[in-house]
């Protein structure tokens, strides 16, 4: 039995609850893929500093200068849009508790992590202001569920 023969025997109910968690899990895949990427900007902003002290004419020394920039902000878009499709379907106390846990997590960041400008640790403090924008969007995204929400 093919898979197109087992769709043709499912219900139309069941087809859209299918579909349904498709969609719920392409946003997630985009998310996980985004800091994914956001972690590789870092790690090539630390790799680049490691190897600055061996000198820059090296050739990785040229592509991770030139790469870690996009790489940090590529991720962090990613992870953004990734969290704005989450967020329009996702339950509300869902939104509701990961809002406040990112919003608590990004303000309590940079009191664990030193973050020097001049170092590495600079590019961190995009992650924190980014994962900071995603918990005030969470909020905003519960705040107007609940407000529109059916009154019962």
């Amino acid at each position: 039995m093919t898979e197109s023969d087992h769709k043709e025997q499912m219900s139309p109910a069941e087809t859209e609850k299918e579909s349904d968690i498709v969609r719920r899990r392409r946003p997630v895949w985009l998310m996980l893929m985004g800091m994914c990427v956001s972690a590789l900007g870092v790690l090539s902003n630390f790799e680049l500093e490691r190897s600055s002290y061996a000198g820059n004419a090296s050739p990785l020394y040229h592509l991770l200068q030139y790469t870690y920039i996009p790489m940090l902000m590529l991720g962090l878009l990613a992870t953004l849009i990734g969290s704005a499709i989450w967020a329009r379907h996702a339950p509300l106390v869902t939104l509701l508790w990961s809002g406040l846990l990112l919003g608590a997590l990004a303000l309590a960041g940079p009191k664990v992590t030193p973050i020097n400008l001049h170092d590495w640790t600079g590019s961190i403090m995009f992650v924190y202001v980014a994962a900071l924008l995603i918990g005030i969007l969470f909020l905003i995204f519960a705040a107007v569920r609940y407000i529109s929400r059916p009154a019962s």
